[in-house]
């Protein structure tokens, strides 16, 4: 061979051998960067050949690797799919691919791992030889994907619940909404029946007003809004007007329910109206699933420094395994022995956070199905002696300025709505309270109302047809006295509403429907201020 030949040819190998090792160079990076490791396996002898990453892996710090070492590491749940793949791979019909997705679980540690191994089986003489191949490290690929199904999980859960209560809202405000129509037609039909429909339509505002006002609760509660209005409150009295609020349609049910409490009052101070919504939810749903001829027990008593009140029922009682979820927003138990869970599942879910906005906490126990329910509700006192002391102290009907008796006749009251049928019912209901009112459905016939009525009292709309409550009262304001009471009735209750309220200059922001009583107390106030000057 010529010295040009040899020259060609050692240049030849040594590219060969250059890209050789650039490709292994390569091999290494990859299998760096993805966690991979090789592995050999003699068929015939039962040789195994790791690199490093797999005896990390396997927890394995020796030279000679056997099968033993590798199915000692394998997870017991998995060994018997690894050995089919492996069995599979070596059968000289099929094409000797080897690949398999399992758990190693690390000899000394203990922490799991997941494997993806894929291999390739060589044949010898015709027979199966050797198998080699890779491995890769899918661990943290398997948590996200296990992530990505729970999170897929919830929505689908959430999507559920939100279906469930869109049709559960739906009905439970039909409802309400079916008995005001049937109120309406009765008045329309018999006169004499007057009182009955009146008590009808009514109770059922009530009820759609309450349903409202729990998810507004709800939501401000998720966003930290809640603004409790905290006061002194006898506790023997609040529980004795939620008991005899619940008499009537306990009876109705021949429920029999007792009210327990001790001889001297026991005060604390709370937002009244949070804490007569948490008293009447949970009596409400001890009645929902107490029995005909059922029993309630209502027991107000002193534990340690706090004031305990218990609602014992007979009812249906609850798998204790689900005493959590029921405090949860929209859960509700299934349907328990012919007993309709009808309702938003929201009640119990405010119970335990008006209680804990109080400082308090809320608990739950029943023996299972059919032993009924045990509510337990505790709060902070107040000593007696304390509370009978102090200008805060003063209880609301002893206060001048708001008492029933005031007289209203001095007040001229402009109600400015553009829905007429509410602001008609609303200016009727004044009238009778003693007040003057004229009613007004857009802001220019108020403006011009104002001039000749000279109103004490503005109580607005924000969304009128051709300016907003905030614009009116800012040209009202230049035509009625500086000591106008100035309120805003809307439709929005949340805290952005209020605030805008409040910048605009009105004194006092109400939601629809209007609370009547707080309205007059309100007027009361001012009618006593009018009088003054």
């Amino acid at each position: 061979m010529s010295a040009a030949n040899i020259l060609s040819v050692a240049i030849h190998r040594a590219a060969i051998e250059q890209e050789l090792r650039e490709s292994e160079k390569r091999l290494r990076i990859a299998k760096n960067s993805n966690n991979m490791g090789s592995f050999e396996y003699m068929l015939e002898t039962g040789e195994v050949s790791w690199d490093q990453l797999l005896k990390d892996i396997w927890g394995i710090d020796k030279t000679d690797i056997t099968m033993d070492d590798f199915a000692r590491g394998v997870h017991p749940d998995d060994i018997d799919n690894v050995y089919e793949a492996i069995q599979s791979s070596t059968v000289a019909s099929g094409d000797g691919h080897y690949m398999a997705t399992y758990r190693v679980i690390h000899a000394q540690t203990k922490r799991i791992s997941w494997i993806e191994a894929t291999g390739q089986v060589l044949s010898k003489d015709d027979k199966p030889h050797k198998m080699i191949g890779m491995v890769i490290d899918i661990t943290e690929k398997m948590k996200l994907e296990t992530s990505l199904k729970a999170a897929v999980s919830k929505l689908q859960e959430a999507n559920e619940k939100k279906n469930e209560f869109l049709a559960t809202l739906g009905h439970e405000i039909r409802n309400p909404l079916a008995a005001i129509a049937s109120g309406v037609q009765i008045i329309e039909q018999d006169k004499q029946q007057l009182a009955r429909a009146t008590s009808m339509i009514k109770s059922n505002v009530n009820i759609v007003s309450s349903l409202l006002d729990d998810l507004l609760d709800l939501t401000r509660i998720s966003r930290g809004q809640i603004q409790l209005k905290k006061q002194m409150v006898n506790f023997n009295e609040l529980l004795s007007e939620v008991y005899h609020s619940f008499l009537p349609q306990c009876e109705r049910k021949h429920q029999t329910v007792t009210l327990v409490m001790p001889e001297h009052d026991i005060i604390s101070f709370v937002d009244k109206t949070r804490i007569q919504q948490v008293f009447t939810n949970v009596i409400s749903n001890s009645h929902k699933f107490t029995p005909m001829h059922g029993t309630i027990d209502i027991i107000l008593r002193f534990d340690s420094k706090q004031l305990k009140v218990e609602i014992k029922d007979s009812g249906v009682g609850i798998d204790m395994q689900y005493r959590d979820k029921i405090f949860e927003p929209f859960q509700q138990l299934k349907q328990i022995h012919n007993v309709a869970n009808t309702g938003m599942g929201i009640g119990l879910a405010l119970v335990k956070q008006f209680i804990a906005l109080h400082d308090g906490y809320v608990n739950i126990e029943s023996e299972g199905l059919d032993t009924g329910t045990l509510f337990s509700v505790s709060l902070p006192i107040i000593d007696s002696e304390l509370a009978n002391t102090g200008g805060d102290t003063t209880k609301l009907s002893d206060d001048p300025l708001i008492s029933k008796y005031v007289n209203l006749d001095i007040l001229n009251v402009l109600v400015v709505d553009d829905n007429e049928d509410a602001a008609y019912g609303l200016s009727l209901i004044l009238e009778m309270k003693g007040c003057q009112v004229h009613t007004c459905h857009t802001a220019q016939a108020a403006l011009e109302e104002a001039n000749e009525f000279k109103p004490n009292v503005l109580i607005l709309d924000i969304g009128l047809p051709d300016m907003t409550g905030y614009d009116l009262l800012t040209q009202l304001q230049q035509i009625v006295a500086p000591n106008t009471l100035k309120i805003a009735l809307t439709g929005f209750g949340h805290k952005k509403a209020r605030e805008e309220s409040k910048k605009a200059g009105f004194d006092y922001h109400m939601t629809k429907p209007v609370d009547i009583d707080n309205l007059v107390q309100i007027l009361g106030r001012q009618a006593t201020s009018v009088q003054g000057n």
